[in-house]
C-alpha cells in the first residue's frame, strides 16, 4: 500500500511542475511557483473531499444494511398465544427491531451531516483555490508573458548591436543602414527601458501575491481543519447515540428471565399433560362404522388366477367384500392399505359352473370386466371405447371343498350363473305313434284304450343340447378376451371341459341359495314336439323287424314340465 501511495505521490509531484516553469539557465517564472503551490493545495482539498464523500457513502450503506436487518425479526410470533406479550421475548424482539431502526437512522444522519458540512466546506475551499489561481494567472501570468516577450526583443536588439560593432571593428565592408551601431544602440536603449518597466510591473504583482500567500494558505489550512473537525464532532455525537442504542439492544436481550416464558405457558390450562394420566389403548379404538356389516369381509383366502402367456397360475390373497367386490392382494398383510391391484365387481359379472370333484383342477370362471380405479380411467375407457367386452377370469383353489366355499358365496353376489346341462336324449310322447307301435298288445287291466294310448311309451327323438345352458339375457354377447389379466384357458383344458359337458349328468334341482335353471323348449309347442317330428311319425310307419324301444315303467316328463 505504501509503495502505491509513493508512486501516486511521485506521479502527482511530476505533474504538479508546470511544463514551462523551467527556462533556459534554470530560471523559474515566479507566477508559476505561486500557481504550482496553489494547485497542490487544491489536490490536498480534492483528496480530502473524496475521502469524506467515501465516509458518507459508508454511513449510508451501513444504514441500508442495518435497516434490512429488521426483516429478520418476525413479530408477533405465529405461536404468540403460547408466549408472553409484555415482559417476554415478543417484547424483546419488538424492542430490538425498533432500536435497529433507530440505529439505521443514526448512520443515515451521520452520512447526511458529512455531506452537508464537511464535504460542502471542502468544496468551498476548492472553489476558493481555483479563483485565486485564476487571479494570479490573469494578472501575474499576463505580466510574465509580456516580460518574456520584452526579454526576447531585447536579446534580438542586443545581438544586432553586437554584430554591428563587430563589423565596425574588424571589417571595412559597408554594412546595412539599419545595422548601423548608432541606430542599434538607440533601439537597445529604448527596448531595455521598456523591459525594465515590464519587469517592475511583474515584480510588483508577484510581491503583492507573495504577501497575500501566507495569509491565504493559512485560511485554506484552517478551513480544511475546520471541515475535518466538523466530521470528528458529528462522528463523536453519533457514536455516543449509536452506543446508547446498542446498549439498549443488549439490555433488552438480557431483560427476560430464562424461565419466564415456560412458567407462563405452563400456567395456562391444557398446556401440559398430567403425567399420571393413563396411556391410550389400541384395543379401545372406536369410531363410527367400526362394526358395520359392510366393513367385514365375507371371505378371505388364497386363490390362484391364470395368466395369459405362460398359462400358469399365480397365487394371491383374495377378499370378498359385502359390497360385491372380489379384491386381489399380493399378501395377506392387514397393514397394507394400498388400493388392490385387481378387483372384480361381481354384480356386473357372470359366474361359471364349478368344476366337479373328480376333475383334475378345482377351478371356476368369472366373466366380466376389471373394476376401474378412478373416474379418469372410466372416462378414458369411455372415450377410447375399449373394455366393453367381458373377459373370462379363471380361478383355482387348492381343494374342491375350498373351491365350493368360494363359488357358493360368489354365486350369491354375481349377476347370473352358468351351470352344466346333461347332454341326454329327451323322450317325446306321441299318442298316435304309440298306438301304431303297440297294436296287437293287450292293454293293462283297469286301463282304457285312451289311457293306455296316452301312457304308452313314446318314440324317442334325440334333441341336441348345448354344452352349457346360460341364463344370460338374449342378445348379450359375452366374449373371453385372452389377455394377461384375463387368465383364458389352454387347449388341453378346453378339450377337457368339452368332454365333461358332453358326458355331464342331468342338472339337479337348484339347491338353496342358487339360481333356478331354465331348460330349452320349442317355441309355440308346450308338448315339446316339433312340427317336423309330428309329420315324420304320421306319414312314415315303423320299419318291420326294428321295433321302437318301449318304456312302460315311468312317464318321462317333457321339457315343458321340467321347465
Amino acid at each position: 500500500m505504501s509503495s502505491l501511495l509513493s508512486r501516486a505521490t511521485t506521479k502527482k509531484s511530476n505533474h504538479g511542475v508546470h511544463p514551462e516553469s523551467k527556462k533556459v539557465g534554470g530560471e523559474i517564472r515566479p507566477d508559476y511557483a505561486l500557481t504550482d503551490r496553489l494547485n497542490q493545495w487544491k489536490h490536498v482539498t480534492k483528496s480530502l473531499l473524496h475521502y469524506y464523500q467515501g465516509l458518507a457513502a459508508i454511513e449510508h450503506t451501513t444504514s441500508k444494511s442495518t435497516l434490512a436487518l429488521q426483516e429478520t425479526i418476525q413479530v408477533p410470533f405465529h405461536e404468540g398465544h403460547q408466549f408472553l406479550g409484555e415482559g417476554g421475548w415478543q417484547e424483546v424482539l419488538y424492542s430490538v427491531r425498533d432500536q435497529t431502526k433507530i440505529l439505521a437512522d443514526h448512520h443515515s444522519a451521520l452520512g447526511n451531516t458529512i455531506e452537508k458540512t464537511v464535504v460542502k466546506e471542502l468544496e468551498g475551499v476548492r472553489s476558493e483555490l481555483k479563483a485565486h489561481i485564476t487571479a494570479i494567472e490573469k494578472e501575474a501570468g499576463a505580466l510574465a508573458d509580456e516580460v518574456e516577450k520584452e526579454r526576447a526583443t531585447s536579446a534580438s536588439h542586443l545581438t544586432q548591436l553586437s554584430s554591428g560593432l563587430d563589423t565596425f571593428d574588424n571589417s571595412s565592408e559597408q554594412m546595412l543602414p539599419q545595422h548601423d551601431p548608432y541606430l542599434s544602440h538607440i533601439a537597445v536603449s529604448k527596448q531595455l527601458h521598456k523591459q525594465v518597466l515590464k519587469e517592475n510591473d511583474l515584480q510588483a504583482s508577484i510581491i503583492r501575491f507573495q504577501q497575500q500567500q501566507p495569509t491565504f494558505e493559512e485560511n485554506i489550512a484552517k478551513q480544511i481543519q475546520s471541515a475535518c473537525r466538523l466530521y470528528d464532532e458529528a462522528k463523536a455525537t453519533k457514536v455516543k447515540e449509536i452506543e446508547a442504542v446498542e446498549k439498549e439492544i443488549a439490555a433488552a436481550l438480557q431483560r427476560v428471565s430464562p424461565t419466564a416464558e415456560y412458567e407462563y405457558a405452563s400456567s395456562k390450562p391444557g398446556f401440559t399433560i398430567d403425567p399420571n394420566s393413563p396411556a391410550r389403548d389400541v384395543n379401545a379404538i372406536s369410531f363410527p362404522g367400526l362394526n358395520h356389516p359392510a366393513t367385514q369381509a365375507i371371505k378371505e383366502g388364497y386363490l390362484e388366477r391364470k395368466k395369459r402367456f405362460t398359462k400358469s397360475y399365480k397365487e394371491s390373497f383374495y377378499i370378498l367384500s359385502p359390497s360385491g367386490y372380489l379384491h386381489e392382494r399380493r399378501t395377506n398383510d392387514p397393514a397394507n392399505t394400498n388400493a388392490p391391484g385387481f378387483s372384480l365387481f361381481l354384480p356386473e359379472c357372470s359366474l361359471g359352473a364349478p368344476a366337479k370333484e373328480s376333475d383334475k383342477s378345482h377351478k371356476f370362471h368369472v366373466e366380466g370386466n376389471k373394476a376401474v380405479k378412478s373416474s379418469f380411467e372410466s372416462k378414458v375407457k369411455n372415450t377410447l371405447r375399449f373394455g366393453g367386452k367381458e373377459i373370462a377370469y379363471t380361478f383355482r383353489a387348492r381343494t374342491h371343498t375350498e373351491m365350493l366355499g368360494w363359488w357358493e358365496l360368489l354365486d350369491k353376489l354375481s349377476r347370473d350363473t352358468k351351470t352344466a346341462v346333461e347332454s341326454r336324449t329327451p323322450v317325446v310322447g306321441n299318442p298316435i305313434a304309440a298306438a301304431v307301435a303297440n297294436v296287437g298288445y293287450a292293454a293293462p287291466e283297469g286301463t282304457s284304450v285312451a289311457e293306455s294310448t296316452t301312457t304308452a311309451p313314446a318314440i324317442t327323438t334325440e334333441v341336441p343340447s348345448g354344452e352349457l345352458h346360460d341364463t344370460v339375457p338374449a342378445g348379450e354377447n359375452v366374449e373371453e378376451e385372452d389377455d394377461e389379466e384375463s387368465g383364458g384357458s389352454s387347449a388341453e383344458e378346453e378339450e377337457e371341459e368339452m368332454a365333461e359337458a358332453r358326458t355331464a349328468p342331468s342338472t339337479p334341482a337348484p339347491s338353496e341359495g342358487q339360481k333356478a335353471e331354465v331348460l330349452p323348449t320349442y317355441a309355440g309347442n308346450p308338448g315339446g314336439v316339433s312340427t317336423a317330428e309330428k309329420a315324420a311319425l304320421t306319414e312314415k310307419g315303423p320299419v318291420l323287424g326294428e321295433p321302437l324301444p318301449v318304456n312302460t315303467s315311468e312317464n318321462i316328463p317333457t321339457a315343458s314340465t321340467s321347465a
